[in-house]
């Protein structure tokens, strides 16, 4: 059982070197490749769904991500290689299965190195992994410090359950045990895979995931009162937050846990103390100042501590969830 939240979050001093990640991440986006993909003609079937969302912008938004093609999602699974450039990629253990499976959503900057540790921990753990990549394939920008486009979390939502019925088909898969673990904006995807009404809009078989986890996500945005962790989450979900996170900000999220944890929702949650944002990326040791699209100023900083802490409640809570019997 994870313990319940900390009421004293913590203001541990962080060193910060300002604007150096800033201004490389603005150049990445500058100089990403040309929208590639061609706009098609959204279903009639999917259109009825977007119809049927209460929210007119959030239904305009479902309409316009039908007009974008899918994904075509990785065909066999790889040898997992750690020493990798971190790219979109199906990997499964040895054996033939049916392996419970962890569908991993990068962050705003897209896949990143340590992705590769986190699936190399599910692999050793007995999972297949998917790493998916909604940008590359469509010529989109990263969206750290930019704004996307496209409806980044329509599209990632839709791509999340697109992934999942794929996983479904696959003789090495269990699709009854099959987690969304997202990271920052991935995270924000991952809360809102848990709502029943994003599964009516984006899951057209129905299908849902066993379990998700949410690392340093938003829960709740308060510039646009856009909430990711929805009133109608059912779903399991482990909840970690870096106290001094100002892109996941705990202050936002407990009351919401707590509300989903009082309606009966399976939720549990750690905050660290004294912990920024992006705690499992190396990139991060000298810790950086970044202002994110939108204008929020945010901590970078890593802590192999935490992450080892990290990986060892995000496993018991895939044990427990996943590895269940049917």
């Amino acid at each position: 059982m994870v313990d319940p939240p900390i009421n004293d979050l913590g203001r541990g001093e962080i060193p910060v070197k300002a604007g150096v990640l800033a201004a490389g991440l603005a150049l990445a986006a500058m100089s990403a490749a040309a929208q590639t993909y061609k706009p098609v003609a959204p279903r009639a079937d999917d259109l009825a769904r977007c119809d049927t969302v209460e929210a007119a912008q959030l239904r305009a938004n479902c309409r316009l991500v039908y007009g974008i093609p899918g994904l075509v999602l990785p065909s066999a699974p790889e040898a997992f290689d750690p020493l990798a450039v971190a790219h979109m990629a199906l990997y499964k253990p040895a054996g033939d299965g049916p392996f419970p499976a962890v569908v991993l959503l990068p962050t705003c900057g897209g896949i990143g190195q340590h992705l590769l540790y986190w699936a190399k921990h599910a692999l050793a753990e007995g999972y297949a992994v998917l790493i998916l990549d909604s940008l590359f394939q469509r010529g989109l920008p990263t969206t750290c410090t930019v704004a996307s486009p496209v409806p980044t979390l329509a599209l990632r939502s839709r791509d999340a359950y697109d992934t999942l019925a794929y996983l479904a088909t696959l003789p090495f898969i269990d699709p009854k045990r099959v987690a969304a673990m997202g990271l920052s904006e991935g995270a924000r995807v991952s809360l809102l895979v848990t709502s029943a009404g994003n599964a009516r809009t984006y899951s057209p078989k129905g299908l849902r995931f066993a379990a998700v986890v949410d690392l340093y996500g938003r829960c709740f945005e308060p510039r646009t009162g856009q909430a990711f962790l929805r009133p109608d989450a059912d779903l399991p979900l482990l909840a970690l937050m870096g106290a001094r996170d100002a892109d996941g900000d705990p202050a936002e999220c407990l009351p919401r846990l707590e509300a989903a944890k009082a309606r009966g929702a399976p939720v549990e949650w750690r905050v660290f103390p004294s912990i920024a944002h992006a705690w499992d990326q190396e990139g991060f040791r000298t810790a950086e100042t970044v202002t994110l699209a939108g204008g929020v100023s945010v901590i970078m900083f890593y802590s192999a501590e935490i992450t080892e802490e990290s990986r060892a409640l995000v496993f018991a809570f895939l044990a427990k969830q996943l590895k269940r019997a049917p």
